[in-house]
C-alpha cells in the first residue's frame, strides 16, 4: 500500500514469529495449566483469561509452553465451556438491544439493529451446531439468553 503523500511505499514490519518457549519465561507448562484451570473454573472468558495471563503473569503464547491453545487446553483439562465467547458478546448486546427498545419503542434504527444482530447469532449459532460447540437442538430466544448470560 502507498503512503499518501509520499510518492513511495509504505514498509510494512511483520511481527516475531517463535517456534519455542522464550528462554526469559521461567514458568512451566505445569504452573500454567493450574492458572488456566483456576481461571476456567471461575467462570472467565476465555479472552480475558488470556489477557490476564499476558498482563499479569508474563505468558506472552500459551501455545508456546503448552503445545495446544487455549481452549484445546481448557478442554483437555475435563472444564466445559458454557457459550463461545464471540456469541455470548452477540447475546449481551442484543439483551441491550431490547432493553433500549422496553424505553423507547419508535427507535427505528434500534429495531433495526436487533434484527441484524438476531441473524447474526442465529448464523454464528448455525456454524457452533456444526462443528459441534453447541448442541443440535439448541436455539436462540431472548428468554433464554438472559438465563444463559445473566441478564
Amino acid at each position: 500500500m502507498s503512503r499518501t503523500y509520499a510518492r513511495r511505499k509504505e514498509k510494512l514490519t511483520a511481527p516475531i514469529h517463535r517456534d519455542e518457549k522464550p528462554e526469559w519465561l521461567d514458568v512451566d507448562e505445569q504452573q500454567i495449566k493450574e492458572l488456566i484451570a483456576d481461571l476456567a473454573r471461575k467462570k472467565t472468558r476465555l479472552s480475558d483469561i488470556g489477557i490476564i495471563l499476558r498482563d499479569e503473569y508474563g505468558i506472552p503464547d500459551i501455545k508456546l509452553v503448552t503445545g495446544k491453545s487455549l481452549k484445546e487446553t481448557i478442554l483437555d483439562m475435563g472444564i466445559t465451556i458454557d457459550l463461545p465467547d464471540d456469541l455470548r458478546d452477540l447475546m449481551i448486546k442484543a439483551l441491550t438491544i431490547r432493553d433500549h427498545l422496553e424505553l423507547n419503542r419508535k427507535d427505528m434504527r434500534a429495531k433495526r439493529d436487533l434484527f441484524v444482530t438476531e441473524s447474526r447469532i442465529k448464523s454464528l449459532a448455525s456454524y457452533y451446531m456444526r462443528t459441534g460447540a453447541l448442541p443440535g437442538n439448541w436455539r436462540y430466544s431472548a428468554q433464554t439468553a438472559r438465563l444463559l448470560v445473566g441478564r
